[in-house]
């Protein structure tokens, strides 16, 4: 977070204009930066190294002799044989990293590591935008930060990857190939996973659905998403949790990417408003031309899943509650 800080500055007074001597970074800091993203096993998350993150440390050391206490426990026994020639250890011989590879395969054990890496590797793949150094391959920084986009727990650090994935954006621009199409596809698909928000037509009547968590209502629904943040974790099930992050993120980064791009958003960013209105037709048709308007027409009798309309509609709206549609000139033809 201090390099992201320390980047972002740099940035900021290179914008303004602001005379001074920037500083020289330097380039095996950017190396190892990348590196840290090329290891994608959150059990060995630094290249060349089987150390484990310092947090779990301390678990892994107990991992470790509890480990060795139980394979020679049921060596006589023969229970676990499969599991034992599946993992190949030498009973006689086992050493830190057999145990290690071995605990890094108790559920509990794995779920943490797993948070851990979409953090830290969500953090350092923002360092790398801010520096305004993008490597040829990209995958290595939008996968950290799509992740946690969808699986970050804590707010302040999903602020500070959907910040980055908007930063990005901004500089893929111009970028052939670039990325932001299917970013924006995949933000966009993640808005909509909070079953609690978003109606499943699969499950029940979405007409119902949508009159009754007043998707259609503009402005209206955010206020009342947020008051249940902190009673999901209790009263909700694990799905419900998660699909509650994943909304959160998605939304967390529409915020940004808008604050980012401002009223020429949709100008320099066409993908996102063919993905805002996919089947939704101009409420007020005034400037727009008959071909036009058959053409709407078309792409709305085409879909025959009603969830691609219920999804539309939550896309339209939570971005609709970010962004004052009044400073873009065509957003108010689609809301009555």
């Amino acid at each position: 977070m201090v390099l992201i800080s320390w980047f972002k500055e740099i940035e900021s007074r290179d914008v303004l204009g602001i005379s001074a001597v920037s500083p020289n970074v330097p380039s095996h800091l950017k190396e190892w930066l990348l590196d840290l993203l090329a290891c994608s096993n959150p059990a060995f998350p630094t290249k060349d190294s089987l150390r484990p993150y310092a947090e779990l440390s301390r678990t892994y050391s107990k991992m470790r002799s509890e480990a060795t206490q139980l394979l020679c426990a049921i060596e006589s026994p023969g229970m676990f044989k499969d599991l034992l020639t599946t993992i190949r250890i030498d009973l006689e011989s086992l050493s830190a990293d057999d145990a290690i590879n071995f605990a890094s395969k108790v559920p509990t054990l794995v779920n943490d590591n797993s948070n851990l890496h979409v953090t830290v590797s969500a953090l350092v793949a923002a360092a790398v935008v801010w520096m305004s150094e993008l490597p040829a391959r990209l995958n290595p920084i939008i996968l950290p930060l799509m992740a946690s986009i969808k699986r970050e727990q804590e707010e302040i650090l999903q602020q500070r990857a959907a910040a980055a994935l908007a930063e990005l954006i901004f500089h893929c621009i111009s970028r052939r190939p670039s990325p932001n199409d299917k970013l924006f596809k995949n933000i966009c698909s993640v808005t909509c996973m909070d079953p609690s928000e978003t109606p499943q037509a699969g499950v029940i009547s979405f007409m119902e659905a949508i009159d009754d968590q007043g998707l259609l209502s503009f402005g209206t629904s955010i206020g009342k998403q947020k008051s249940k943040v902190h009673m999901l974790a209790g009263s909700e099930d694990r799905s419900r949790v998660e699909g509650f992050i994943s909304r959160r993120g998605s939304e967390l980064a529409l915020r940004h990417i808008c604050e980012k791009f401002g009223a020429s958003l949709f100008e320099r960013l066409p993908k996102l408003w063919d993905c805002l209105i996919k089947v939704l037709k101009p409420s007020n048709t005034e400037g727009v031309s008959p071909a036009d308007e058959n053409q709407v027409m078309l792409a709305i009798e085409s879909i025959k899943d009603p969830q691609i309309f219920i999804n539309n509609i939550q896309v339209f709206v939570g971005l609709g509650v970010i962004i004052d549609i009044s400073g873009i000139p065509i957003m108010p033809k689609y809301v009555s």
